[in-house]
């Protein structure tokens, strides 16, 4: 009875020791990664093969590299009412109203000095004064690196008037 198990185990031995390595390797990974934060690992030189381990045979390179989350991106924004108010709530913005439909925006944040994604304009229809048959419409130019206009306005029968209308802006900055 005793011979079956060890006749079975004689003729997988190649299966579990590969179990058991791979076992072994990602419990090492996974202590690696949360314990220091670096991530070691060894290239085979023949196969190209990744290993994650610590320490590295012959015939392969060492590799390390620290494991760091993404970085997040500021966004600067503002809820701007119709004479160009932005209130309280604003977060790294500037308004200046310069004519009817028209508002000069800054992005003042420091990480706003040079954006590169141009900036989400919308209309805030729940406070518009747009009367029923006309539409509120808004949209930005770009002005310099943190500098744009915004222009807002109505469309009635497919002509667009410019009219103050309240928008809110976001600018994704790096």
């Amino acid at each position: 009875m005793l011979t079956r198990p060890l006749h079975h185990l004689r003729r997988n031995v190649i299966a579990y020791l590969a179990l058991f390595l791979a076992i072994g390797g990602g419990g090492g990974y996974a202590f690696a990664a949360t314990q220091t934060k670096t991530i070691h690992g060894c290239v085979s030189k023949s196969t190209h093969a990744l290993y994650i381990q610590k320490r590295c045979g012959r015939g392969q390179t060492r590799l390390v590299w620290t494991q760091q989350a993404p970085q997040s991106q500021v966004t600067a924004w503002a809820a701007v009412n119709a004479v160009g108010f932005t209130g309280d709530g604003t977060r790294g913005i500037t308004v200046n109203h310069v004519a009817t439909g028209v508002y000069n925006v800054t992005a003042t944040l420091s990480q706003c000095a040079n954006v590169t994604t141009a900036p989400q304009i919308t209309v805030d229809t729940a406070i518009s004064s747009a009367t029923p048959g006309q539409f509120p419409e808004a949209w930005e130019s770009f002005t310099s690196s943190n500098k744009f206009t915004v222009f807002t306005g109505v469309v009635v029968g497919g002509n667009f008037t410019a009219a103050d209308e309240p928008f809110n802006v976001a600018v994704p900055c790096s």
